[in-house]
């Protein structure tokens, strides 16, 4: 059995992602949290989109607390990981 889906279900009502819209209905990466993670080099959107919603609630959470500094301490380790999984492209976009 199909189930008919209304489309503005689907669909923001302004574009939002590379293709026109969020396809994924979660929250993006908070703005500051991505311009971090472009600093050390890693693409922030691919790499929220790998995390569970549980897990992007842990990180914004945790960035807002620690500040970057402190964020930076605390998962350092795992800057050369995610710069590897998830490198910015050439333009730095």
């Amino acid at each position: 059995m199909v189930e008919l889906v209304d489309t503005q279900d689907l669909k923001s009502c302004r574009p939002q992602g590379r293709y026109g819209f969020e396809s994924r209905p979660r929250h993006g990466v908070p703005a500051e949290l991505a311009e971090f993670l472009r600093q050390k080099g890693i693409e922030a959107e691919r790499w929220w989109a790998s995390l569970t919603p549980e897990a992007q609630a842990y990180q914004a959470e945790a960035f807002a607390t620690l500040g970057a500094v402190a964020y930076a301490q605390r998962w350092a380790f795992y800057f050369s990981q995610w710069r590897r999984l998830y490198p910015l492209s050439k333009s730095g976009a």
